[in-house]
């Protein structure tokens, strides 16, 4: 069974919207688009798992709250190390400071 998901699916493949697919049980990875956000949240709530999601701290968003309320252990703060982020093109990230990336390892029960 196919654990990932691509915001680019291979040559060939047809585009999937992850959030309408069904995701597998177990511990579960993801960086979503940061405007999908509230809707990657909501799809999490509706499953009993427990996930590690690459988000930004940024306490004045409104999915933010949801993070502290489902934090397992404090979350992780990711150094902006140049490579951290980049375009499957190589292309790096031009603000990775401004973003202040963590590590939230998050229980839905």
């Amino acid at each position: 069974m196919q654990r990932v998901f691509r915001s680019e699916p291979p040559e060939g493949e047809a585009p999937r919207d992850t959030l309408v697919c069904v995701w597998p049980p177990g511990l579960l990875y993801d960086y979503p688009p940061l405007p999908l956000m509230p809707k990657f949240l909501q799809k999490t709530r509706s499953l009993q798992s427990m996930i590690i999601l690459i988000a930004p701290f940024w306490p004045c968003q409104v999915w933010f709250l949801s993070l502290w309320s489902h934090l397992v252990v404090p979350a992780w703060t990711l150094d902006p190390v140049p490579d951290l982020l980049s375009h499957p093109s190589g292309i790096p990230h031009l603000d990775l400071d401004s973003l202040k990336l963590m590590a939230w390892l998050l229980w839905f029960p």
